[in-house]
């Protein structure tokens, strides 16, 4: 059992397993910060409800909401997709989310 002595054959299988874990940890807190901006959807527009207690205020502040989560979800796709398509690919994609990632991660 020579090539278990070396470990010239278990590095490779090694970085794999690696490289495997950070795709997953990357997958796991997608899906984590999908459902939280599902929860905050419904909890953020409650709060404007019961913000604006006159019925012509929370008309205008429910179309205010309704104007801006519109326009982020048309404006969002667009940067996301040029990191896709563009010469850096998925890394640029995921290390776009580095700077709100990181501070969170002990949190976790």
């Amino acid at each position: 059992m020579r090539w278990v002595r070396d470990g010239h054959e278990i590095r490779p299988l090694a970085l794999c397993l690696g490289w495997f874990m950070v795709v997953v940890d990357t997958m796991i807190v997608n899906v984590a910060q999908g459902a939280a901006a599902a929860l905050m959807v419904p909890a953020s527009l409650a709060l404007v409800q019961r913000t604006y207690t006159d019925r012509d205020h929370r008309a205008r502040a429910v179309a205010g909401w309704a104007l801006i989560g519109g326009f982020a979800g048309a404006a969002g796709p667009l940067p996301g997709g040029a990191l896709l398509t563009g010469a850096a690919g998925y890394l640029a994609a995921v290390a776009s989310a580095l700077p709100i990632r990181l501070p969170a991660r002990p949190l976790s």
